[in-house]
């Protein structure tokens, strides 16, 4: 995506005009009062053209907001013009969506592309045209339903929209993605109107269908969702992705493709495919998932990752993880397995605080300023000297305040005008058997004192193994002196 406008101020400035915050707005309700009868017993509103106008100062007119932007989403570009009227009409478009995002609005997009294309021929030293071509048929769906409401609502918002404290959403998506990688070479006989072509074909399938209820606590930053599979009763192919190789002799005359015609069509084999099947999943997390793989590649050795780094550097080799120095013809399947899955549903957490006592170091208030406001006020404890036991969590349970709050605590222990952040996560596979996995950091650090502080807690129940592990992490980083 580009944009390009007249004043990246003159916008921000203007967007951030179109937003107000719920609590903002409340807590200046609860004070408007006491504005009001300071504004009617003070001075009087003292505007910037009410100055130019006792100074006799002529001001040049603000200029006209303007600008465009050029997205480019699944090979097609799209082209927005727009002014100060436009962004000025988002409160008006805001209303509207959340009005229809309340009640429920059913989807469906679905796109047939190519992303790439490309085609050489050339003379060869026998006279016959050589002919290169590459393809990328791609198809990409998104269907399903969504509602969603906040609170405040969104859709009551007048002049302005309102950045709500809460959102809730609840949604049926069904995602599908599958593309295949066309190369093929070969050279034409005008003479009798063959073509001879060996080609490669790559081609992966993605299908993600999801029932999601996601709440987000904008206000103490926290989100929560709700996953399970859409239709958990029948067996959902989720992944796919296969390489075959083959050579054809195609009659240059005939329209069909050359793999549905009834052709010279030689599949190639360089060695007899290995198959194996596995169901991993039910044991750590509850849901099962049946894996496929069928390969004509040897079996992987020490040698296998020390060659691939050789062929490639650590950029190269991230770029192009699908490159190949020999074709060999394989297939990945992944299942979604009902039968076999335990775990109904999972339930993933999210949420971040943070403490800043910077600008409150005093002895007689002891308050502290934290990003929540649900945190009271505590004393910093005295920083312990076992690394382990200052990273032991009270508590493992998901998403568990105790735990974040203590947290908070230690990294911030022993640091003068410290500055801590914390990020929890969690996920609860809920089913016949309950697994779930807990993870918590937290970091603080100081402008005025030489040690920083990192703490990490991580707790795993697997499903049916029925034993807990916990993981204890902490670091200490000194700030050397200038």
């Amino acid at each position: 995506a580009s944009y390009m406008t007249s004043s990246a101020d003159d916008l921000m400035d203007l967007l951030s005009d179109q937003f107000e915050s719920a609590w903002e707005s409340s807590s200046q309700k609860k004070s408007g009062s006491a504005r009001r009868s300071q504004s009617s017993s003070g001075s009087p509103h003292w505007s910037v053209d009410k100055v130019a106008n006792m100074l006799n100062i002529e001001m040049d007119d603000a200029e006209q907001l303007e600008g465009n932007v050029l997205i480019n989403v699944l090979s097609g570009k799209k082209f927005f013009a727009f002014d100060n009227h436009t962004v000025e009409q988002l409160p008006r478009l805001a209303k509207k969506a959340a009005s229809k995002l309340r009640e429920g609005q059913h989807f469906n997009y679905t796109k047939m592309y190519n992303q790439f294309s490309a085609k050489i021929g050339f003379p060869t030293a026998t006279g016959l045209p050589f002919v290169f071509s590459l393809t990328v048929p791609t198809y990409a769906s998104v269907g399903g339903s969504i509602q969603a409401k906040s609170h405040p609502d969104i859709s009551e918002s007048k002049d302005s929209i309102m950045i709500p404290k809460s959102v809730n959403a609840s949604a049926d998506l069904e995602i599908t993605y599958s593309a295949k990688a066309q190369g093929k070479m070969g050279f034409v006989t005008p003479y009798n109107h063959k073509r001879y072509t060996a080609a490669l074909h790559k081609n992966i399938h993605v299908h993600v269908p999801l029932r999601v209820a996601v709440d987000v606590d904008i206000e103490n930053s926290k989100i929560s969702a709700k996953v399970q599979p859409l239709d958990a009763n029948h067996k959902h192919k989720l992944f796919e992705y296969s390489t075959v190789a083959y050579t054809a002799k195609h009659d240059i005359l005939d329209m069909q493709p050359e793999l549905n015609a009834n052709n010279d069509v030689e599949i190639i084999h360089v060695r007899s495919p290995r198959r194996n099947e596995t169901t991993v999943g039910q044991d750590s997390t509850g849901f099962a998932f049946d894996v496929k793989v069928e390969s004509e590649q040897k079996f992987l050795d020490w040698a296998t990752p020390l060659n691939a780094l050789r062929r490639h550097d650590a950029i190269s080799a991230l770029l192009y993880t699908t490159a190949e120095q020999s074709i060999n013809n394989n297939n990945v399947t992944v299942t979604y397995n009902p039968e076999s899955s335990s775990a109904k549903s999972a339930q993933i957490t999210a949420s971040y605080d943070s403490e800043d006592e910077t600008n409150n170091n005093s002895a007689e208030s002891g308050n502290r300023q934290s990003h929540n406001k649900h945190h009271g006020s505590q004393e910093r404890g005295s920083s312990s000297g076992n690394a382990a036991a200052e990273a032991a969590a009270a508590s493992s349970a998901p998403d568990s305040a105790q735990r974040k709050q203590q947290f908070l605590k230690k990294a911030a222990a022993g640091i003068q005008d410290s500055y801590a952040q914390m990020v929890d996560m969690s996920i609860q596979f809920n089913g016949e058997h309950k697994a779930q996995y807990v993870a918590t950091a937290a970091y603080a650090s100081s402008a005025v004192s030489e040690k920083n502080r990192f703490l990490m807690y991580v707790a795993m129940s697997p499903a049916k193994n029925g034993k807990d592990y916990q993981v204890r992490c902490t670091s200490y980083v000194c700030k050397r002196k200038n």
